[in-house]
């Protein structure tokens, strides 16, 4: 996949801790959507899939070693890396990275904004329905088959809605790597997270990911 220089247009007052969480969550979230976007080219399928089962996902810690799971596994040259850094009003980080990926990122980004409250009150209610169903308690490597009916329609459902409402392209992706409903929404739901701060920052202006474009020195390719 090709990577192409892209500004992220930047503004108001970034502190040290901006400067650490920002570009760690847009990381994880470009890994988790290069996987994908790797898987449907055909390319390293057997260490995205070792990658995206091998997790128990019963607490916070699943989480953080699948995203570095997947930034170790994303070849150095198609990680995002800093071209340049303007801090001023307004300013920009620049990075390579694969346009494909940061495009389809930009695309969430404006869903989840565009989703508005109603995507928090989702989050919410597959969260209630996940502590009610004592789902949180599982390793999901062991579950793949006693799970009631009802159970196993609201995973499927929450999955389908919450992917639908981020506008996230890899849902039925990433079912056909797990083969498990509950491992594909308990990643979705980390997602959201990783989603809902870069938000945090676009809809502050801090950084604005829906106005992203390639720079001025790629558009002539």
């Amino acid at each position: 996949m090709k990577s192409k220089a892209i500004k992220i247009p930047i503004d108001g007052s970034w502190t040290l801790d901006d400067l650490y969480t920002f570009p760690r969550t847009y990381s994880q979230v470009y890994g988790l959507v290069y996987a994908l976007e790797a898987t449907l080219n055909r390319s390293r399928v057997d260490y995205r899939e070792n990658a995206f089962t091998k997790h128990p996902w019963r607490g916070g810690y699943s989480a953080v070693n699948f995203y570095n799971n997947l930034h170790t596994l994303t070849p150095r040259d198609e990680r995002p890396q800093v071209v340049s850094l303007q801090y001023a009003s307004p300013g920009w980080i620049e990075l390579t990275m694969v346009a494909t990926v940061a495009r389809n990122i930009k695309k969430i980004v404006k869903a989840f904004c565009a989703a508005g409250r109603e995507i928090a009150d989702l989050y919410d209610y597959i969260q209630k329905g996940i502590t009610e169903r004592e789902l949180r308690k599982i390793e999901v490597q062991r579950k793949k088959l006693d799970l009631d009916k009802e159970t196993i329609a609201f995973i499927k459902e929450s999955g389908h809605e919450l992917a639908e409402m981020m506008d996230f392209p890899y849902y039925e992706e990433i079912n056909e790597i797990t083969k498990n409903p509950l491992t594909t929404l308990k990643i979705l739901l980390s997602f959201y997270r990783r989603i809902r701060t870069l938000v945090e920052y676009e809809k502050s202006g801090r950084a604005k990911l829906a106005s992203m474009k390639p720079s001025a020195k790629n558009r002539k390719n």
